[in-house]
This record gives structure tokens, sequence and C-alpha cells, in this order.
């Protein structure tokens, strides 16, 4: 792999991440943005592909949980409160 592809996943990694804090603390103030909770889900949707593509399965795999977690509050299942305890 070329070093030129590595530094550009994680200088767009350090975008994503910088754009996902953004959007969790857009949904702290509106958890039922669904604007908001879209946009949380395709950034770990990216990253998620990206880890998977560069070889980080640990990132993938913890990323693609974080998603499917997003999945439910997208779907009505679950909502966002800072409560929320999940289950283990």
């Amino acid at each position: 792999m070329d070093n030129r592809h590595l530094q550009a996943f994680w200088d767009e990694t350090k975008e994503l991440l910088a754009a996902l804090e953004h959007s969790l603390l857009q949904l702290e103030q509106a958890p039922t943005d669904l604007s908001v909770v879209n946009e949380v889900f395709r950034i770990m949707h990216t990253i998620k592909g990206t880890s998977a593509m560069f070889g980080y399965e640990q990132v993938s795999a913890f990323t693609h949980d974080f998603e499917a977690l997003y999945e439910l509050v997208r779907n009505g299942k679950i909502l966002v409160t800072p409560e929320r305890k999940l289950p283990l």
C-alpha cells in the first residue's frame, strides 16, 4: 500500500471524526432530528468502509456496531437520550 494513500485515509478519517463530533453535539440538542441522525449514520458508514478497505478490521467492526445502533434510531426503534443504557 502506498504511503500517500494511507495518509489520505488518515486525513479523511480525521475530518470525518471532527464531523462526527459536531453531529453528535447537534444530536444532543435535537435528539429527534433525523437529518442529524442520518448524518451520524453516513459518517459511521464511511469510516466503516474505508477502515475495512485499508485493513483496519477492529475499527471497521466497532463502527459496524455503532452504525447498527444508529440504524435502530433511524427506524424509530430506540430514542437518543442522555441516559440511554444499552445491554451488553
